[in-house]
C-alpha cells in the first residue's frame, strides 16, 4: 500500500476545522494547512516535482498528483464531507 505523502492526514485535516469551524472557506483551509503543518506542505511540494520531473524524463501524457493547490482542495472536500455527515 502506498504511503500518503501527508501522514496522517484525516486527523490534520479535522485539527483545521476544529480551529477555524466547518463554515470555514477553502482558502482559510488552505492557508491553516499551510500555517499548522509547514512541513507536511514542503512534503506536497517535494512529492509534485518529483512526479513533475518523472513526467518530464518520460514524456508521457502526465502524472496522477494533482498541482499543489487542487491537492489542498481535494483534501478539504473530502473531510468536509466527513465532517458534515458525522454531525448529521
Amino acid at each position: 500500500m502506498a504511503q500518503s505523502i501527508v501522514p496522517k492526514r484525516a486527523e490534520k485535516a479535522m485539527a483545521i476545522f476544529s480551529q477555524l469551524g466547518v463554515k470555514c472557506s477553502e482558502q482559510d483551509f488552505k492557508a491553516k494547512f499551510k500555517e499548522l503543518f509547514p512541513k507536511d506542505w514542503q512534503r506536497v511540494i517535494q512529492a509534485y516535482k518529483e512526479h513533475e520531473e518523472k513526467d518530464r524524463n518520460k514524456k508521457s501524457k502526465g502524472h496522477p498528483m494533482p498541482n499543489l493547490e487542487k491537492y489542498l482542495s481535494n483534501m478539504y472536500k473530502t473531510y468536509l464531507k466527513e465532517v458534515n455527515s458525522s454531525e448529521a
